[in-house]
Parts: C-alpha cells; structure tokens; sequence
C-alpha cells in the first residue's frame, strides 16, 4: 500500500452536487506529497489546510480514482455497510461531479476514527452522458382539432442525474412549457395537418437529448364507444377528513384518511380505493418499487403493503417478546434508499430504526434538551443520507447522520407552532408547516429555509378555519408543497414562492348544479355560492364569486367565463387568471328573464328570453341585432310558442342555438342567421340538458331515461348512450371539445367522465 493517504473523519465526508466539493480530511504523521493529477492549480496550502482550484467545464466530470480504507470497527458509506476489525480494508471510492472552477477544500483536523483515501492516479475527465429517451406514450397518432391530450414520457439518465423536460410543438402549446416531471397536456391545434412534438431533456450539467414526434391533426369522431372514464368528487365525511399526501415517481397522488387510502392519477382520476389493514393512519409513503407504507396509529406500526393494499411487512416493536424499545404514540416516519425505516416516537422522543425486513436495530435520541435529545418531535425526513427532526418542543430541525450523530441544527421562529418539514432535494430548501403561535389564530404559513445559507422566510399565508392547524404536506414531482390541515375540507397546492395554486378533492357541487367545459379540458360547476374551475389534473385552480343562485354561466375559447346570477342586470366576464374583465348591461322589461346564455367563438354573446327574443351583444358589450323565434317555422315539426316559453338553449361556437322547449320533450335547433332550423327526433321524457362538440355533435340528456342521445349535425341520430348502470340521477351536461362527456349525478353529487 502506499503510504501517500489522506485520512477523513468518518462523520465529515460529503459533497455538494452541483457547484463545488468540500470535504474534511485529517493529514497522517507520514509525509504528504501535495501534487495532484489533474488539470488545475493549489491556490492555498497551510498546516490546516489545502485549496485548489480544477479548471474542467460543465460538460464533464471529475472522477476521484481514490479507494476508501478503514480500520474503524463499523464503517458506512452510501452504497456501503462493512464490518472492519484491526486492518486496512478497501471499501469504496467516490465521484466527484463538476466544480465549476470553485475550490476544491481539505482541512485538516485531528485524527479520530479515520477513514483513508490513496491518493495515487487521483483525477481523471469522464464525459457527462446525456439523458435518453425510453419511450413517449400518447393516445395515438391522430388527435382532434382543438382537444387536449396526456402524455407521459420515459426518460432515464445513464449517472443518475436529475432531469427536466422542455416541451415545444409546431402547431398547438403545452400545458406548461417546462416541467420536472415527465407528465404534460398538449392542446392541439384548431387546423387539422401534421404536428411535430418537440421534446427536449436536459441533465443538470447541460446535456440534452431532444427527440421529435410528429401526429395528425384530424377527426378520429368514428369511434363512438363510450365508457366510464372518471369520477369527481368522491363522497366524504365530516369525520373523515384527509390526513396525508405523497406523489410517487409516476406522478400518482396517495391521499390518505383515517381508515382509507384514495390513489389518483395524475389527471385526477381514482384509480384504487384502499382500505383493508387500515384502522387510525396518519402519514403515507411510497418507496421506489410502488410499495405502500402507512403509519397506523392505532396499530403503534408501519404497515408495508403492495399496490394492491395486500400486507407485505408490519413494523413495529417486539417488546413482549423482550424488546426493550417500546412504541407508544407514534407521530411519523422516514424512508431511506435501502427500504430502512425511521419511525418517530413523540411521547418517547426518539428514533426507532428498522432494517428493510421489519427487524428493529435501534433507537436515536431520548427525552431532554441535550444535543440529539428531543421535547416534542413532531416529523421526520431522509434526505441526502441525512435525517431532519423537527422538534417543536425546542424549535429546531436537528440534523443527524446515518451513523446517528448529530450534526448540525436549524433554530426555528417562536412565532409559529410548527406542524410538518418538507424537504426539496433537488433545490436544497426544506419548508415548514405551521400556525401563528397566538391563539385562535386562522393563519397558517408555510416557510421556507435555505439548506446552505439557513436563512429563512415566510413565503405563504393560507387562511383557516378556527382552531385548525395546517397540518402535513409533500411535494408533487415540479416541486409544489401538497398541504392537508387538521379539519374536513381539501388539499392545497401551493407553488415554491407560495402562491396558491389550486385544491384538490373539495367541497361538493350544488344541488342540480350548472356544469360547463372550458376548451382546455377544464370544467366549471357551482359550488357553494361560487363558481369553481377544476383543470386537467382535478384541481380546482379559480373561484369565482357568485352575489346570488347562478342561474347561467357559458365559456369561449379563450376560457373567459360568462355568467349571470339571479337578481343580477348583467352579464359578468372573467379572464382565464380569474380577473374580472368587465359586465355588459341587459336592457329587459321587468316581466323578462333571461332564460338562456351563449358566447361564440368572436366572443359575441347571447340571451334568450321568455319574451322568445335572442339578443346578441357584441364584445365591446353593445347590442347588435335583436330576432324573435315567434317568427320562425320549424321544419318537420308542429310547434306553437305561445304559452310554451323554452326552458334552456345552448349556443355553439359558430353561432347556432339549440333550444329545449317547456315540456322538456323536445330539442330545436337554429341556424347563425335562422336559414335553417328542424327538430331532433325522439321519443324524450325529461330533456334536462343539451351541449355540442367540435364537430357540431349534438348530444341531448333525458334525465328520466338515463340516456346521452349524440345526434349528427344535421339532426340525425347516431347513438344512445345508457348511463342506468353508473349514474343515479343525471340531470346536467357538458362536452368537451372532442367529444368527452361530462355527466352531474345530483343525487351522489359527483361528476362522471365519459370517454
């Protein structure tokens, strides 16, 4: 061996991935030549120290060909567990990623518990390896005009790096343009044709790989079977509200409740409704083979499950057979990479660990205010081979090693009383989760932390209700803090400057609620004295006041939103921000009512009244032409108006009306300019709503027949379609652009997909 070593603490050796590496080394009493091999220069060297500075750019890396020796008793290194008993042993090296020509920094302490690492041939440039593309899943290579659709991409980096993805298309936009994770929507284009897909994958060292799909842009209406695709909303309890989030690597939400554990889809959609083992969880993980864990209070355990909710393993203490490490009220756990579990016990301040089998090896810390003792811990997180303890009782995050020291600690405001830590690996933030710490405050705030500097800010304010506490949240894949509180109502979503960016799973729609798709896949029904806009992922992202009962609400192709409450003169415009834009005044007698609203696609609007006028305003808001349907004949049908006002009309995007009569049994349609018009065929019952695709497809539901009927554009019937089997009562209607229907149960008061 040779006898050129520098010897690391154990307890010091790590390094920063991005700009720099650091690490603490000890100097042997043997003589230490200070060359180096590597393109570079020592800038600084003392009896503590040795700076240099390496001079390779972003676009490789540097590769420490050291080899790690040991002859401590036990030693750990990532990827390492070895025993080592009187001897040298060789036991690992390490990399070291780009330093963006920063100093490469070796102090020198006093020897204890060494590790060593050979100098030798110790730098070398290895290439950095672009990420690669596995595979790009899309509904097909012919989409419609105008209509969303959700692609997931496979990527994979050779070294592990982390990735993001740039989306970009010749025709058409994307949802968001850039993303962490492999999940997007592509809006397509109004004009059919070709469309490339433009894909672009970038490491965190500048690599990029890009690849180009190209689809069609066309009418793929010939299929007309339709299936059960999703529900929204389902039902909840007062007394069960939700407790946990997690999103997986496949962007899959975990919510979690008392005794149940909801997995959705990244586009909202349940998928499994867990709930056998299941007595008093709190928290929820998923580790990266999809298994499922789930702290059980009731239990005193964590439950390992498969994806199918089948139990796997129970971690939890043997102290009846001899333990002597006991679980009594367990508040949170942690997952490393290895399946080991750190289950945090608050009544007994400390750590119990456990091996990936279930056998409990331990325990950190104990009641009190020592170093690495704790008062009140409330959570725990893994990350970078560090464990973060939040104790509340103390008001600090105390960091340990996976040796179990404690290394460093974060000390906390005392203006909050502090619920949860949410660590960003990939940015170095760490967040908490807290109240004010006055009581009966209803201002919750999440903060943030800089890993490096400590510095801390309160980065969002969230409003509660009385004595309720937000109370614990996870990241999604871009980033996004998901935030449960402790009281029935939903999940927030709220961006890394703080910013609410949406709910999920919230309160139900109103009783015989309105419903209305917007062009982008969104959907906007009424709800609590407000109209609520859910977009592709089953987030609710903007409210919208409503000063009385909503009596009618449309959406252009903009997704500006046009509605009119009961007592309101006025027409109210929103932007797709939810900014109001402005109000067109509605000159009507005091015996008229508007009894139907419209807006086409040049944003000109229009009313109907019980008076039979169809008034149509300009976008500036000015009334432009005024007809009366009294003086127009229906073809092939025999109808008089008189007494027989219609109830509800539908305007499309050309212009043309669609008008349910009083009775309800019968469906008109009207031409832009009133040349043509005729009568859809049936033999209805209770026509409750009435909507047109892209196409102009029009589709009519009999609420008392539990049936969809899709006419073509010319009146003629293409399909029945039976929803006996999934709804109870439907009573209102929406479709989306291509073709998808959105059905309202107003007796389960969930929204129905069907695709």
């Amino acid at each position: 061996m040779k006898n050129n070593f520098i010897l690391i603490h154990k307890h010091k050796l790590f390094y920063r991935i991005k700009y720099f590496f650091i690490f603490t080394a000890i100097i042997c009493s043997i003589n230490i030549c200070y060359s180096l091999d590597f393109d570079g220069e020592i800038i600084n060297r003392d009896d503590n120290s040795i700076q240099c500075r390496t001079f390779n750019s972003l676009d490789s890396k540097r590769n420490v060909n050291a080899f790690v020796y040991s002859k401590s008793k036990i030693v750990y290194l990532p990827g390492s567990n070895t025993s080592i008993i009187n001897e040298w042993e060789k036991i690992g090296e390490i990399q070291i990623p780009p330093s963006d020509s920063q100093p490469i920094i070796a102090e020198i302490l006093n020897e204890q518990n060494p590790l060593a690492i050979e100098r030798g041939d110790m730098f070398t440039l290895l290439p950095n390896q672009p990420p690669v593309f596995d595979s790009v899943k899309i509904p097909g290579t012919l989409i419609p005009p105008s209509t969303r659709v959700f692609v997931r991409l496979s990527v994979s980096d050779p070294e592990n790096d982390p990735t993001h993805i740039k989306w970009a298309s010749s025709q058409g936009h994307w949802l968001k343009n850039s993303t962490r994770s492999n999940i997007n929507y592509f809006v397509a284009p109004s004009e059919t044709g070709k469309t490339d897909l433009i894909f672009s994958v970038f490491d965190e060292y500048g690599a990029k790989t890009e690849k180009t799909m190209p689809i069609n842009i066309g009418d793929n209406s010939a299929n007309d079977l339709y299936k059960l695709q999703n529900t929204f909303f389902e039902p909840k309890s007062t007394a069960n509200f939700y407790i946990d989030t997690f999103v997986d690597k496949s962007g899959n939400i975990f919510v979690l409740q008392r005794n149940s554990l909801q997995v959705y889809s990244p586009q909202g959609y349940l998928r499994k409704d867990i709930r056998a083992e299941i007595a008093n969880a709190i928290r929820v993980k998923v580790d990266s083979e999809n298994n499922i864990y789930i702290l059980d209070k009731e239990k005193k355990a964590v439950l390992k499950l498969n994806q199918d909710g089948k139990l796997l393993i129970v971690f939890k203490d043997r102290y009846n057979e001899g333990d002597m490490l006991k679980i009594e009220n367990p508040i949170d756990f942690a997952l490393d990479n290895n399946g080991n579990v750190y289950l945090l016990e608050q009544l007994l301040c400390r750590v119990l660990v456990f091996d990936k089998d279930g056998n409990m090896n331990g325990a950190i810390g104990a009641k009190g205010n020592n170093p690495g003792q704790f008062t009140n811990p409330l959570s725990i997180k893994f990350d970078k081979n560090k464990l973060f303890v939040l104790d509340a009782g103390d008001l600090k995050i105390k960091i340990f090693n996976t040796h179990f020291s404690l290394i460093d600690e974060i000390i906390l405001s005392d203006r909050f009383n502090y619920s949860d830590i949410i660590i960003d690996s990939n940015t170095d933030v760490l967040y908490t989760l807290g109240n004010l710490s006055e009581k009966g405050s209803t201002q919750g705030y999440v903060s943030k932390i800089n890993l490096s500097t400590k510095e801390s800010k309160a980065i969002s304010t969230i409003s509660t209700s009385k004595n309720t506490v937000l109370f614990n949240g996870n990241l999604d894949l871009d980033g996004n803090i998901l935030v449960t509180t402790q009281s029935p109502g939903p999940i927030l979503m709220v961006d890394s400057n703080g910013s609410l960016r949406g709910q999920f799973l919230m309160e139900d729609p109103e009783k015989n609620a309105a419903i209305s798709a917007g062009p982008l896949g969104t959907i906007y029904f009424e709800c609590d004295k407000s109209i609520k806009r859910m977009n592709f992922f089953g987030w609710v992202d903007q409210s919208y006041a409503v000063d009385e009962k909503l009596l009618f609400m449309c959406v252009d192709n903009e997704d500006f939103l046009y509605f009119i409450d009961k007592n309101s003169k006025k027409i109210q415009i929103f932007d797709q921000n939810g900014n109001h834009t402005k109000d067109i005044a509605l000159s009507l007698t005091p015996k008229e009512k508007v009894i139907g609203l419209g807006v086409n696609s040049d944003k000109n609007v229009y009313i109907l009244t019980n008076a039979l006028d169809i008034i149509k305003y300009s976008v500036q808001g000015t009334q432009e032409s005024k007809e009366n349907l009294q003086t127009f004949s229906i073809q092939n049908y025999n109808i008089t108006w008189k007494n027989n006002t219609p109830s509800q009309c539908f305007v499309d995007k050309d212009g043309n009306f669609y008008v349910i009569e009083k009775s309800r049994e019968k469906a008109l349609f009207f031409s832009r300019d009133f040349s043509n018009n005729f009568a859809l065929k049936g033999d209805f019952k209770k026509i409750s709503d009435i909507s047109v695709d892209i196409y102009g497809n029009i589709y009519l539901l009999d609420s008392t027949l539990k049936s969809v009927f899709k006419y073509s554009p010319n009146g003629n019937l293409k399909r029945e379609i039976d929803l006996k089997n999934d709804i109870k009562k439907p009573t209102r209607l929406t479709v989306f652009g291509d073709g998808e229907i959105i059905i309202y149960d107003d007796i389960t008061r969930k929204l129905f997909l069907f695709k």
